[in-house]
């Protein structure tokens, strides 16, 4: 098998039929493999295996298995998922025998590297069960960060380094050490512009801060846009989970950048970020409601795949 690429001790090599047998005595190993990643007790067969090498395959997928450069031995799979706008989800699976190797330290940065130095990748993300406590430890040694948590699954994030000039935008999760940059947004944005309807206040800064408490605002969704080295623009959403049709949309709350800087692709860049996170959780539907001045209405006109329809209302309870 040849080596499309490798670390110290690894080899990733795409995967392969001749593997198959390890591939089924891995993930067939429900308590100390398959639980964790979200499968079954039903075994998988060796028919659906191959399927799954054959189409993985056909399809191109970056997806490899992890063989131990002195043995040869079978360490386990790791791959990259749902690749869209530069964003990767990032899937591992390592072999009862081979953990708490120091394999997957090694591993994670390894494909880190090669999704974003040969596909191109800007952010690769995860998901781990709350209850993985030694997967999570593994992906914060590797850089990964925590950006948002649910009862079911802690999300975590990696972003590629900003190797450009200092000038440069990037859109980062909007987290409670980021506060203090928010306030000082806040304060440019009524500097430059006195039509907001709040008071930056100690009440204000105080419930701002209860909101990172706990998980009341778990379906929350928050990102800021940094360029000069400040906080040039922020988005706000949250998702909307409906009896109804028993979907999950999303409704944004806010997106606002500073006057100084718009017409520079902040708004665009906060919007498309949101967009990413909202295909990771699978939602498809992102509601708004538009602001009526013309500046903000010209933005919204101007937001791909989208069409503006129906009336908001806004209702005091």
């Amino acid at each position: 098998m040849q080596t499309v690429f490798e670390s110290s001790h690894i080899s990733f090599v795409r995967v392969s039929e001749s593997l198959v047998p390890d591939y089924l005595a891995m993930v067939n190993d429900y308590d100390r493999v398959g639980r964790f990643l979200g499968r079954g007790r039903d075994p998988i067969s060796e028919e659906q295996d191959r399927r799954w090498v054959q189409k993985k395959l056909a399809e191109g997928a970056p997806v490899f298995s992890m063989l131990e450069k002195a043995t040869g031995a079978f360490i386990g799979n790791i791959e990259f998922m749902g690749i869209t706008d530069g964003a990767g989800e990032l899937g591992i699976a390592i072999t009862a025998q081979m953990q708490e190797k120091g394999y997957g330290t090694e591993a994670i940065p390894a494909m880190v590297r090669y999704g974003m130095d040969e596909l191109g990748l800007s952010r690769v993300y995860l998901k781990a069960f709350p209850f993985n406590a030694r997967a999570i430890h593994v992906y914060e040694k590797c850089g990964f960060r925590e950006y948002d948590r649910t009862a079911e699954d802690v999300f975590m994030e990696v972003v590629r380094p900003a190797q450009q000039k200092e000038d440069a935008l990037s859109v980062l999760p909007y987290t409670r050490d980021r506060l203090e940059d928010v306030l000082s947004f806040e304060r440019r944005l009524r500097e430059e512009e006195a039509d907001w309807g709040w008071v930056i206040d100690d009440a204000y800064i105080a419930q701002v801060k209860k909101s990172f408490e706990g998980d009341t605002f778990r379906d929350a969704l928050s990102y800021l846009a940094y360029l000069d080295g400040q906080v040039a623009g922020r988005i706000d959403a949250c998702l909307i989970r409906s009896h109804f049709d028993g979907s999950t949309k999303a409704y944004l709350d806010w997106i606002c950048v500073i006057k100084s800087y718009r017409h520079r692709g902040v708004g665009q860049a906060l919007l498309e970020r949101l967009r990413q996170e909202l295909k990771a959780r699978g939602v498809d539907t992102l509601i708004a409601l538009t602001a009526a001045n013309d500046e903000a209405q010209r933005f919204y006109k101007s937001v791909p795949d989208s069409c503006m329809r129906d009336v908001g209302i806004w209702i005091d309870v």
